[in-house]
């Protein structure tokens, strides 16, 4: 017991003053998009800061109140223990995402739990593709999505960087809270899908127009492929949100949106726009580029029942069918689909290169830590004082490795503190 004390005397002295690179990020972005709406704060979780304090207990409740203060302390807004333990769980899930909170007080507060800073290029990439994933493959037993036949011994052409990629999740996750039109129409309908698609594009414009205000080039058309092929397959072996099950698939057909965003920007000086217009910009991108009613009907179909859906197109696009507007629509529906699939074939080929199977990556999905086993080594004596230093060294290796041979907790900063911090204690703190 009395090392047990010394070590989370330790652990709360360098947790009040650490600060990795994740947490400065976090941070930067708190700065930054915080206070933008004064009735609707956003507080993004810092998994760090957040991290260090899980280590201290495995008492679930001190976790939850760890969530809680953490949100007050950022937003001013106390957010109820059943939200903030929801907000644990996907937090310990890895689920990157946006919550719109309300107390019982009526006050609201976006939180939103931001990339993993253990994913490295590599990882961070084949996340979209859902390769993580364990489905039901026929004739195998359950596995990651990458043992799929459309993905195994294949590697991504070209993937997008790691900052990239890690910028790009927390802003969509970001104008997710900024959205003030998409978004509470969805959550008024939840069985509105189409209206989710929306809100949806809405995000993942503004993320990347945002990007382009930074300075951010060539990444439009690689984001386009990650995400017609990571939704098109997820949507069939996988629902992309197990929690949620709905046509993923379309929902996430954000290709034409995103594609069409340099085109919109031609004539445009994105670096001197404001929040507000960026804003303005992606509703407009939204509504002119997202998929229509009939549109979204058809890729909604086609991945629930695409033999079916056929039938309806032959039999309501026949030239003897007299009823026009089943006709119409049916002839959109049919034009939809083949420019889909066209669409798809060519993003496939272009995202995706034959491997060999000696070198095909080694998906690592286990979300269990072992401290016996797991721990990184370490050929130096911890620097106690300067632990947030040890910590970014040893995600830069894991960066410059790029290997997806490693879990996602192997790095977690709440591990590391068990690893090196707690040290003989770290065993009771599984």
């Amino acid at each position: 017991m009395r090392t047990l004390v010394l070590g989370l005397v330790a652990l709360i002295t360098i947790n009040a003053t650490a600060l990795t690179k994740h947490s400065k990020h976090i941070a930067q972005l708190q700065k930054t998009f915080g206070k933008i709406n004064k009735d609707k704060p956003i507080v993004y979780l810092d998994r760090d800061t957040l991290g260090a304090l899980f280590a201290q207990s495995v008492d679930e409740t001190h976790h939850v109140s760890a969530i809680q203060n953490f949100v007050m302390e950022k937003s001013g807004v106390y957010i109820d223990a059943p939200d903030a333990d929801t907000l644990m769980k996907l937090f310990k899930f890895n689920y990157i995402s946006a919550s719109l909170v309300k107390n019982k007080n009526n006050e609201k507060v976006c939180v939103i739990i931001p990339s993993n800073p253990n994913f490295n290029q590599e990882q961070s990439n084949i996340r979209l593709l859902g390769w993580y994933t364990d489905v039901e493959i026929e004739g195998m037993t359950k596995e990651p999505l990458y043992n799929a036949p459309e993905f195994i011994n294949k590697k991504i052409v070209d993937p997008l960087s790691r900052e990239v990629m890690e910028l790009m999740s927390d802003l969509h996750e970001t104008f997710h809270c900024l959205d003030n039109n998409y978004l509470p129409k969805a959550m008024k309908h939840e069985v509105d899908f189409h209206m989710i698609h929306k809100s949806e594009t809405f995000a993942e414009v503004g993320a990347l127009l945002y990007l382009s205000k930074m300075g951010y080039k060539d990444i439009m058309e690689k984001r386009a492929q990650l995400r017609e092929v990571g939704s098109t397959f997820s949507n069939k072996y996988i629902s992309i949100n197990p929690l949620n099950p709905g046509p993923w698939g379309a929902i996430y057909s954000l290709q034409r949106p995103i594609r069409s965003i340099a085109s919109h920007l031609e004539n445009e000086f994105i670096v001197s726009w404001d929040l507000s217009k960026i804003i303005e910009f992606a509703n407009a991108i939204t509504e002119i580029e997202s998929l229509n009613t009939h549109e979204f009907y058809a890729m909604e179909s086609y991945f629930s029942d695409p033999e079916l859906l056929s039938n309806y197109i032959e039999e309501y696009t026949h030239p003897n069918y007299d009823f026009e507007y089943l006709k119409n629509r049916f002839l959109i529906v049919k034009q939809t689909v083949e420019s889909y699939n066209e669409s798809l074939a060519n993003s496939y080929d272009l995202l995706l290169e034959d491997i060999l199977p000696s070198d095909a990556p080694t998906i690592q999905n286990e979300m269990t830590f072992d401290v016996n086993s797991d721990c990184p080594d370490l050929n130096y004596n911890v620097d106690l004082d300067n632990f947030d230093q040890t910590v970014d060294e040893l995600r830069n290796i894991h960066y410059l490795k790029n290997s997806s041979d490693k879990g996602f907790d192997d790095l977690l900063l709440k591990n590391l503190y068990r690893c090196y911090v707690l040290n003989t204690t770290s065993s009771n703190l599984d």
